[in-house]
């Protein structure tokens, strides 16, 4: 997931690209990506609660 979040933040790849390095569909990196965001946002909230 980190990996996910830095190349497409950091990076500016394009969910597609993103699949392509990881040898998986742009589906299941947009799932990967999602879970990420909620994730971090969960963290965020409680942390800032």
């Amino acid at each position: 997931q980190k990996k996910v979040l830095a190349m497409y933040y950091y990076e500016n790849l394009r969910l597609a690209d993103i699949a392509a390095a990881f040898g998986l569909t742009e589906s299941r990196i947009c799932q990967i990506h999602t879970q990420a965001v909620k994730q971090l946002r969960a963290y965020l909230q409680s942390v800032m609660a």
